[in-house]
């Protein structure tokens, strides 16, 4: 376990709280997840003061706000699309473009969706890798059709 005085400076501030073990009495640190005397787990592991003070939750959001935007699904699926946009067929690209845009518009009409972050991967990765393989593709096919002539 990990001693107060090799604790990182973020932690610092949880090493003068005490809790007591329910089995042994012994003092030890809130940030301790088992008693340093007798190796009892203690049951209250205190997410509520360290995801305050860290501004996380455990529902994975970031000052109430969620990490994922689930309201906005257009920013979200676009999201996805944009990133397998890297397989080469232009169709995957272009489609989360699209939906990226979509998404952007939609956070900027409804701010408590959000998903600005996700529809500009999507916009960004997609219109990339969309249009290049739609750009490849075409003279691809130019290149083949002037072999045979």
């Amino acid at each position: 376990m990990m001693s107060p005085e090799f604790a990182p400076n973020t932690m610092k501030k949880y090493t003068d709280k005490i809790q007591y073990c329910p089995v042994c009495g012994f003092a030890n640190p809130l940030i301790y997840i088992w008693c340093k005397n007798c190796g009892h787990m203690f049951v209250k592991l205190h997410h509520q003061t360290a995801s305050q003070n860290n501004n996380y939750s455990f529902d994975g959001s970031f000052n109430g706000h969620s990490l994922i935007p689930y309201k906005n699904k257009y920013a979200l699926i676009g999201y996805y699309f944009g990133v397998f946009s890297v397989i080469p067929f232009f169709l995957i690209g272009i489609i989360g473009l699209l939906l990226g845009l979509k998404g952007l518009k939609y956070s900027k009409l409804n701010a408590e969706v959000h998903g600005t972050t996700h529809a500009w991967v999507a916009i960004i990765a997609g219109g990339f890798f969309g249009i290049g393989y739609f750009i490849l593709t075409l003279l691809l096919i130019i290149y083949r059709t002037n072999i045979f002539q």
